[in-house]
């Protein structure tokens, strides 16, 4: 479905660190991850969100906008948009979620960051980029995300 491909919005919300190149695991029970996809279509404005994550990101926390590297996993069977009907339209004839089951974000690097260091806690804007696997195609796309 096009409107994953209109991802908007990644919020990995993680704890903070003091040291350098952090791992941090993203885990559906904490509660504080979420995806969304924001699809603008002519009769209607679509966003979809699910906090059902999984994966891991290494971030080194006073140089956010330096190296890091990660893979999200996000299970596409539980999208929500707000109506039932519409989420099995999109599980069955968009996605395909018995066929493709997740999508896959693969981080290759953190292109900017502000502020650029979060070392005393905080939240941070940054531009990440990496590969979208989503339907079986893998492409590479830049994503705005918040980590804090």
């Amino acid at each position: 479905m096009n409107a994953l491909l209109a991802l908007a919005t990644l919020i990995l919300l993680v704890g903070s660190s003091w040291a350098e190149g952090t791992k941090f695991s993203v885990k559906t029970t904490a509660a504080r991850n979420l995806i969304q996809f924001v699809s603008e279509a002519p009769l209607e404005r679509i966003v979809g969100r699910t906090d059902e994550v999984t994966g891991d990101v290494t971030v080194d926390l006073s140089d956010l906008a330096g190296p890091g590297s990660g893979t999200i996993r996000v299970p596409l069977g539980n999208l929500d948009t707000g109506l039932s009907l519409r989420n099995e339209h999109m599980r069955q004839n968009h996605l395909e979620t018995s066929k493709y089951p997740e999508v896959v974000w693969r981080i290759t690097e953190f292109v900017s960051a502000d502020p650029p260091g979060i070392l005393s806690g905080g939240t941070s804007s940054t531009l990440i980029r990496g590969e979208l696997e989503l339907h079986g195609v893998t492409k590479e796309y830049e994503i705005l995300g918040q980590l804090s």
